[in-house]
This record gives C-alpha cells, sequence and structure tokens, in this order.
C-alpha cells in the first residue's frame, strides 16, 4: 500500500522527485516503521530525507533515547537533528495542557528546522489508528466535519501511513528494534485516555473496527475534499479597485 492509490486518495502524490523531506522521529515503532518505508521508495523516488527527535524534558529516558536515535540515523545513513525543549514550562507559562504544549513546540520546532535548512515537506507517522481517535476526539468536542478527518496532507505536513493499520506496522516491525513511550499507557492525558480506555474497549466487542472505519475515512475525505474545492471556488475573489482608503474585490456568483 506505501504508497498507492485508493478511490480519491493519491499517496503517490505526497513525495514527489526531488522533495527535501523532514521526519518527525520518536524512535516508536510508527515513526520507525515510516523511515524505513521511505528508505524503500529511495530504490524508486529520487528525494531525501532527514529525521527529528525532540526531547520534551518529561522522561528520564529521554536522554537515553538521544543515542539510541543517534544510533539508528548512524545506521541508516541518515542525518540527525535532536531538540531539547521544555513542555512543562511551556504549558505552565501558556496555562494550557502538556499535550497541546508539546504539540504546538513539536510543530514550531518542526517549521523552524525545515525553513533554516530548506525542506519543503514535513513528514509525521500518524497512521489509520490516530485518523479514528481524532474523529472521536474531536467528535467529542463539537468538531465541524472539516475537524474530523486527518488529512494525509495539511500545508506542507505530509502523512504517508495514514491508511495503515497499527497491526500492520507492528506486524511489519516483529524482528525490528524501536523506543517505547511509557507514558503513551497514562490514561491522564486525553488522548490516551480515548486510545486506551475506549478505543481498546471499542476493538474487544469489534476486533475488525478499523477496516469499516477505513471505508468510513475515506468516505470522509472524499467529502471533505468537495466542499473544500467549492468553498475555494466560492471565496475566490479578484481585486477590482484599490486607494489608499478602500480596497474592492468581486466575488464569483455561487
Amino acid at each position: 500500500m506505501f504508497m498507492g492509490h485508493v478511490g480519491n486518495l493519491d499517496l503517490n502524490s505526497l513525495i514527489k522527485n526531488n522533495d527535501r523531506i523532514l521526519v518527525s522521529f520518536s524512535g516508536g515503532p510508527d515513526s520507525v516503521f515510516l523511515v524505513k518505508k521511505l528508505l524503500e521508495l529511495k530504490n524508486k523516488i529520487n528525494f531525501e530525507f532527514s529525521i527529528c527527535y525532540i526531547n520534551h524534558k518529561l522522561r528520564k529516558e529521554a536522554y537515553l533515547e538521544e543515542e539510541w536515535v543517534k544510533n539508528f540515523a548512524k545506521k541508516y545513513n541518515l542525518k540527525c537533528y535532536i531538540v531539547r525543549v521544555n513542555v512543562l514550562d511551556f504549558s505552565r507559562k501558556k496555562r494550557i495542557s502538556i499535550e497541546t504544549a508539546g504539540r504546538i513546540l513539536r510543530y514550531r520546532i518542526l517549521n523552524k528546522i525545515s525553513r533554516r535548512e530548506h525542506y519543503n515537506k514535513i513528514a509525521t507517522a500518524h497512521h489509520l489508528n490516530d485518523a479514528f481517535e481524532t474523529f472521536l476526539f474531536n467528535s467529542i468536542r463539537g468538531s465541524g466535519i472539516f475537524g474530523l478527518v486527518l488529512k494525509p496532507k495539511y500545508k506542507n505536513i505530509i502523512r504517508p501511513l495514514i491508511l495503515y493499520s497499527k497491526d500492520e506496522i507492528l506486524n511489519f516491525l516483529v524482528n525490528e528494534e524501536y523506543l517505547i513511550d511509557i507514558t503513551n499507557f497514562q490514561s491522564e492525558f486525553s488522548r490516551n485516555f480515548i486510545r486506551n480506555e475506549i478505543v481498546s474497549k471499542i476493538k474487544q466487542k469489534f476486533p475488525n473496527y478499523i477496516k469499516g472505519f477505513r471505508k468510513t475515512y475515506l468516505n470522509l475525505l472524499e467529502l471533505t475534499n468537495y466542499y473544500s474545492k467549492k468553498f475555494k471556488k466560492l471565496f475566490k475573489v479578484s481585486l477590482i479597485y484599490k486607494d489608499s482608503n478602500c480596497i474592492l474585490y468581486t466575488s464569483p456568483s455561487p
């Protein structure tokens, strides 16, 4: 499936010749799988990629993991960026959750490195189970239709694994080494609660739930893409007049 064309979803378009990609790399199974698949893809497409590990300073183990990441990068001849950031201080200063603080700082760092080092895309290892958790989480929060879909591409961010399930990833890595973040099992974090307490029970009752959601995901993605194009056309404007006090645009009729 990596990469492929399913319905109207063309994952092949996510990575093109001459791309320079920065991979958000935790050392966990998902990001290790992504790197392995990108290495395979390099035999077919001419592109470059490097990895970036971000130490949130929330776990003592993260400092040991830095060395593991360095060795991993050396093994596969990859350029590696390691950044330390104090997520706890940032969350207290901004009065936001640690989850939110970590996400904000993570993308800030990835985008900063991308601009400085001239990477045109950032790749994350989000997969189909992540898309299901996003669907549940944002449904609970009262999201509109666009918030229910974790898109394969958003601005400069690409998610090449979006149609892979977690089980498929783990089965591929049965003989591979990767890191385990113990905080993923702490259900006090909202996303972890959904994964550990809700999704786990759904899986017990409906073992093939992720296959059904895959169809739902593709349908939702097609629907959101359709309306995105409609909205862009509706709100596309043309400048017809401008002076120091007034700017006048015209928009096409619906």
